[in-house]
C-alpha cells in the first residue's frame, strides 16, 4: 500500500517537472520573438520618413507657389508670343500677293523675301525662304534652258518686260573629281561668294548667327557694303544629299532689323551637284538678278544703265537699247568668266582643275 502511494508522488513530481519545463522553454520561445519582433520594429521604424518640420513644409509651399506663378508669367508671355508670330506672319503673306505694277509678279511671287523683326517669325522666314529656293530648284533651271547633257557657259538679258529687265548667268560643265570633291570645293566657293568676296572682300558682316543655327546649321546670312548706295542682305543654306548637293542663295530686299539700301536688285543663285560616276559631277550654276529697283519702283532705263557702270549718257532712238545691251552684255560676260576663274582657283587648291 505505502508503495503504491510512493510510486504515484514519483509519478505527479515527473508530470509537474516536465510541464514546468515545457513552460519554461514557451517562455523563452516567446521572449526570443519578442525580442525579435522588437529588432523588426526598431528597423521598419528607422526607415520611415520622419515628419517635416512646419517650416520646411511652409518653405516647400512657398517655393511650389513662386514656381507656378513664373510658369504662368511665362506661358502668358508665350502665348502673346505666338499671336504676335499670327500677326507678323499675316502681313508677311500679304506682302508677297503682287498688287501694284513696279513690283510684278513675273519677278517677284516666292522670290520675293522679307525678314520682320520677330525672332519666331525670322526662323520661319530663314526655312521658308531657303526651301523654297530648293524646291524649285530644278523648275528654275528647267525653265532657263539648262540642257540635259553637255556645256553651257553664257549671259543672257531678258527684255520682254521693258520696265522690269532680268539677267540670268548660266555655267554647266562636267568635272572629272569624285562628287565628295566637288561638294567641298563649292561649300568653300559659296563662302568666298557670300561673304563679298566679288564685290568688296572684307566689307562682310554675318548675322544672326545664334538663330540661323535654331534653324539649320547650314544657314548662312551675311550684309555685304556692295557700294555707298547698296548694301546686299544674302541669306544662303546648303542641302546635301547622297546623289545630288544644291546650295541656294536669296538677297533679302527687306529686312526690318536693317536700314534698307537706297538702290537693290533681287540676286538668287543655285549652284547643283550631280553624282554621275565614282569620278565624275556634272555641276550645274545659275545666277538670276532682276531689274534694278528703289522704294519708288524699277529704276529707268538710263539709271538701269548707270547702276551697271554704264559709263556716260545713253544714245537715243533705237540705238538706246542696243548700246545698253551691248554693255550689260559685255559686263555679264566678264562677271561669268571671273566667277569660274574663282571656282578655278578654288579646285587647285584642292589639286583638281575645273
Amino acid at each position: 500500500m505505502e508503495d503504491a502511494k510512493e510510486r504515484r508522488r514519483v509519478y505527479q513530481r515527473h508530470k509537474q517537472r516536465q510541464y514546468r519545463s515545457r513552460e519554461s522553454a514557451e517562455v523563452a520561445s516567446l521572449k526570443t520573438l519578442v525580442a525579435e519582433l522588437e529588432l523588426t520594429v526598431a528597423r521598419l521604424t528607422d526607415e520611415l520618413p520622419t515628419p517635416l518640420p512646419w517650416a520646411d513644409v511652409a518653405a516647400a509651399l512657398r517655393d511650389e507657389a513662386t514656381l507656378t506663378t513664373h510658369k504662368n508669367k511665362a506661358l502668358k508671355a508665350q502665348l502673346n508670343e505666338y499671336q504676335e508670330l499670327v500677326v507678323v506672319m499675316t502681313t508677311w503673306v500679304t506682302k508677297h500677293i503682287p498688287i501694284q505694277k513696279s513690283l510684278p509678279a513675273a519677278a517677284y511671287s516666292w522670290r520675293n523675301a522679307t525678314l520682320f523683326a520677330n525672332r519666331e517669325a525670322r526662323k520661319l522666314g530663314f526655312d521658308w525662304i531657303t526651301k523654297h529656293l530648293f524646291h524649285n530648284t530644278e523648275r528654275m533651271l528647267h525653265d532657263k534652258g539648262f540642257p540635259a547633257l553637255g556645256t553651257r557657259d553664257d549671259f543672257a538679258i531678258d527684255m520682254s518686260d521693258p520696265d522690269f529687265f532680268e539677267y540670268t548667268w548660266r555655267h554647266q560643265v562636267a568635272m572629272a573629281v569624285p562628287f565628295e570633291v566637288a561638294v567641298g570645293a563649292f561649300r568653300q566657293f559659296m563662302a568666298h561668294f557670300v561673304s563679298g568676296g566679288v564685290w568688296s572682300q572684307g566689307m562682310c558682316t554675318h548675322l544672326d548667327n545664334d538663330l540661323l543655327q535654331e534653324v539649320s546649321p547650314a544657314l548662312s546670312y551675311t550684309r555685304i557694303a556692295s557700294s555707298a548706295r547698296e548694301s546686299i542682305n544674302f541669306l544662303s543654306r546648303e542641302f546635301d544629299g547622297p546623289q545630288q548637293c544644291v546650295f541656294v542663295c536669296q538677297n533679302i530686299p527687306h529686312d526690318e532689323r536693317l536700314p534698307p539700301s537706297e538702290e537693290q536688285c533681287n540676286r538668287r543663285l543655285w549652284i547643283v551637284l550631280d553624282r554621275v560616276g565614282p569620278n565624275e559631277t556634272r555641276v550645274r550654276v545659275l545666277y538670276v538678278n532682276s531689274h534694278g529697283f528703289d522704294a519708288a519702283g524699277p529704276f529707268d532705263l538710263a539709271r538701269e544703265a548707270a547702276y551697271w557702270n554704264y559709263d556716260g549718257e545713253l544714245p537715243t532712238g533705237p540705238a538706246r537699247l542696243q548700246a545698253f545691251a551691248a554693255h550689260v552684255h559685255s559686263v555679264g560676260r566678264a562677271f561669268i568668266a571671273y566667277n569660274t576663274g574663282q571656282m578655278r582657283r578654288i579646285f587647285a587648291q584642292e589639286r583638281y582643275l575645273l
